[in-house]
């Protein structure tokens, strides 16, 4: 599939996915109130911790796929290490429903500082672990299909999957007079009909990748055997492990030490933040196989071509938003919920971790190089290292400064990560890069959309209609992002933005 289209799919998709899980937790909220919201945010914030089970398996499979699937004799050889590692998975999602199964009354009655009813709870956490475990085998499936680059089939299943999940989340509610155990339960048969899909789907794709592979032999495997994607997958499961504990620690702590109500509070704040999602995750599942292709094929002029317009088209999109939602979250917040009492709440939140959110996505463009050129021992180390510091920070200010200070500490750990690692990987590997990405992209995104927002809001006047204020906010975003998209037309038309100044560092 062509790298455009694949994005349109991908972007579309996602943001689907994004847009129609926040826009709806208005209408959950209404009918289980905040207290079940928090029991559905506790389960939300247990699927990003259920990503350590990866261990970096996943990326390493899409990675071995894109890199194998050229060649038949290779990639059959592969397809036999898939199949052992789907083993692996299965037996490691036994064990993690077993110990949900075990656990179920801990959870309820020691963690949970709530007044839902513990049988409810214990049936909604026994249910929540089936899901998880579930979701979990999917997991290689998906990776190897990202791998196969079947971007448009993985489209299409997950937007039918977070069709069911959400909007038919609500009828389920409406059935059932809006019980947890119901609604739980049901996310566990959603979960198990899409292992089925994406499983029958990988074995269909691979079969025809097989069959328009080249069929001569080659002696050479380096790289592809499965020593080397246990040591890949080593360095990436570290990286991932410490990324989840990293971004989901706090949550963790405010889980147990604030109550379920407040817990909800706080993630309907960081549900809102979490749009920004939608500019990284679909870029990343595309450049993913492609990136770690060109890399491998020392297609240099092609590989900084797509970097740099991937790099300039996220820095457009998450400069503006982040910068918009700032300035103007609260009145998002009413005109979305309708809720004077909700804004309240969630605001003071929303602005740190959206800011935050931005500059993660813009991070993920740094991961993206070493991933594709299979430089993540350095990453590695730096993160490590850096986490020793962040982790038990973290742990504390969650703990002494609950909600505000784990969204102020969120944005703060990532803009110093960003601009002192960020820098360092781009002149480490990248001739010229550093420099250009600070001078000719993120200081100018930056200084445009802060002036113009910041002018806009000085005089722009709503009417109090939430439909009307709505559309009066739309234009100014909309506009914020020609006006830089105007600017990168300037640049490129003057001969500003040109790769081939740019080059790989041969040191390296």
């Amino acid at each position: 599939m062509a790298i455009k289209r694949a994005l349109i799919f991908n972007y579309s998709v996602q943001a689907y996915s994004v847009l129609i899980s926040v826009l709806l937790i208005p209408f959950y909220i209404s009918r289980i109130g905040v207290e079940g919201f928090g029991l559905l945010s506790f389960f939300i914030m247990l699927q990003a911790w259920a990503q350590i089970l990866d261990a970096g398996v996943g990326g390493s499979l899409s990675r071995q796929t894109s890199v194998t699937k050229n060649n038949k004799i290779i990639f059959t050889n592969f397809l036999r290490q898939f199949y052992i590692v789907v083993s692996f998975f299965l037996a490691v999602a036994s064990i993690f429903l077993i110990v949900g199964y075990i656990g179920r009354t801990y959870v309820a009655s020691s963690w949970l500082n709530s007044d839902i009813e513990l049988n409810v709870l214990e049936i909604s956490i026994v249910a929540m672990f089936t899901t998880l475990s579930i979701r979990y085998l999917s997991g290689p499936f998906r990776s190897g299909l990202v791998g196969l680059e079947k971007h448009g089939t993985l489209s299409l299943s997950t937007f039918i999957f977070v069709s069911l999940r959400f909007p038919l989340g609500l009828v389920i509610l409406d059935i059932f007079d809006n019980s947890l155990t119901h609604y739980f339960i049901y996310q566990a048969l959603v979960a198990f009909v899409e292992l089925l899909v994406v499983g029958v789907m990988f074995v269909i794709s691979s079969k025809k990748a097989m069959e328009v592979a080249d069929g001569s032999v080659v002696s050479d495997s380096k790289g592809t055997t499965l020593k080397s994607l246990l040591v890949f997958s080593a360095q990436l499961s570290m990286l991932s492990i410490t990324w989840v504990i990293v971004t989901q620690i706090d949550k963790l702590v405010l889980s147990k030490f604030i109550e379920l109500k407040d817990f909800g509070y706080y993630t309907l704040a960081v549900s809102v933040a979490s749009v920004m999602t939608i500019l990284s995750a679909p870029l990343s599942q595309v450049l993913m196989p492609r990136l770690s292709a060109l890399a491998s094929q020392e297609r240099e002029e092609e590989y900084l071509d797509i970097y740099i317009k991937s790099f300039i088209g996220l820095s457009v999109l998450a400069v503006s938003l982040a910068i918009f939602m700032t300035l103007f979250s609260d009145k998002l917040l009413l005109i979305w919920t309708g809720d004077k009492q909700v804004t309240e709440e969630a605001y003071p939140f929303v602005k740190w971790l959206i800011l935050g959110n931005a500059i993660s996505v813009l991070m993920n463009c740094i991961f993206l190089l070493q991933y594709s050129i299979g430089k993540l021992k350095a990453h590695l180390i730096a993160y490590l290292l850096y986490s020793l510091f962040l982790i038990p920070a973290s742990v504390y200010i969650a703990y002494r400064f609950q909600a505000s200070g784990a969204a102020i500490f969120w944005f703060i750990h990532n803009l110093l990560f960003f601009v002192v690692w960020g820098t360092i990987v781009h002149r480490k590997y990248l001739v010229g890069v550093a420099s250009y990405i600070w001078i000719k992209i993120l200081v100018p995104c930056l200084v445009i959309s802060l002036t113009y927002m910041t002018a806009l809001k000085s005089f722009v006047v709503f009417s109090g209609h939430r439909g009307a204020d709505f559309l009066i906010l739309f234009f100014i975003g909309l506009s914020n992002v020609a006006l830089l998209l105007g600017y990168f037309w300037f640049l490129k038309h003057q001969g500003g933005i040109d790769v081939r100044k740019l080059r790989f560092n041969t040191l390296v």
